[in-house]
């Protein structure tokens, strides 16, 4: 894991207990992403929810008076801020511990 030079040992450790954690892991990667994939769906019950992550950002005020070409650029920047952040949770994947192939023990009784 040399290529975390920024991390020291310790920090490296919690990491991997992290990774190793799925149910914690899988919740903190939900509570990061969910802006981005849950708001604005609709659900069976609830009243509908107009706050939609990339309309919501290409509505802000600052965008009043951009010109179109700005629309695209600011959504290309949405795009790649979300997929950093989905790379940085691959990027832990290399933290998990691979445990080793073994072989089946033989019944030396045959």
């Amino acid at each position: 894991m040399e290529e975390f030079y920024y991390l020291n040992d310790i920090e490296k450790e919690e990491v991997r207990k992290f990774v190793e954690n799925v149910p914690q892991f899988e919740a903190v990667k939900k509570v990061l992403l969910s802006e981005v994939y849950f708001s604005g769906v609709l659900e069976e019950g609830r009243p509908a929810d107009t706050r939609n992550f990339f309309i919501n950002q290409l509505t802000q005020p600052i965008m009043e008076n951009a010109p179109i070409e700005e629309y695209g650029n600011h959504a290309k920047a949405l795009i790649q801020g979300v997929r950093f952040i989905q790379t940085g949770f691959t990027t832990f994947g290399k933290f998990r511990k691979v445990e080793p192939e073994t072989e089946p023990k033989k019944n030396r009784g045959k």
